[in-house]
């Protein structure tokens, strides 16, 4: 299991580079206004700049947060045999939302422990299982979200 979580850390570093701006001042998230720097990492207090090489060093500690957040959320049976495509998108989802919102998508934990792919995709996107309210994820960004659930459905890209 420990190879599929650092390949699955490397897919989901790569997918967060693409779909967080580098920025090198800090700035608002446009979620919960919270200072961010680098991609989208938090901002440590007295920062007001960095460069790639220090970015690229906060994305990899906090997806190894989110490593072990994940893990401890689903526990090994949440997470035996998952494809590390599955993995790497839930590293992007707790890496986007932060536990406390990762933990409001309940039905999604839930189906990802009944190994319902499809349930678990569509609990991403929604707000209410079974009606056509969206998720916030899905309203704050809604290519990333529709692409990850996609990907978690396939267990592909």
């Amino acid at each position: 299991m420990l190879k599929n979580v650092e390949q699955a850390k490397a897919l989901a570093a790569t997918w967060l580079r693409k779909d967080e701006a580098f920025a090198m001042e800090v700035y608002s998230d446009p979620g919960d206004g919270s200072p961010r720097i680098g991609y989208g990492s938090a901002c440590p207090d007295g920062m007001t700049e960095c460069d790639w090489l220090t970015a690229e060093r906060m994305l990899q500690a906090s997806l190894e947060d989110c490593a072990q957040e994940v893990q401890a959320m689903l526990g090994p049976m949440g997470t035996r045999g998952m494809c590390l495509e599955r993995l790497a998108v839930l590293f992007c989802m707790y890496y986007q939302l932060g536990y406390t919102r990762m933990c409001s998508f309940q039905r999604m934990i839930d189906a990802i422990f009944q190994h319902d792919h499809d349930l678990a995709a569509d609990e991403m996107l929604l707000k209410k299982s079974g009606e056509a309210e969206w998720s916030q994820w899905h309203d704050e960004t809604p290519e990333r979200c529709e692409r990850m659930a996609l990907i978690y459905r396939r267990g592909r890209e």
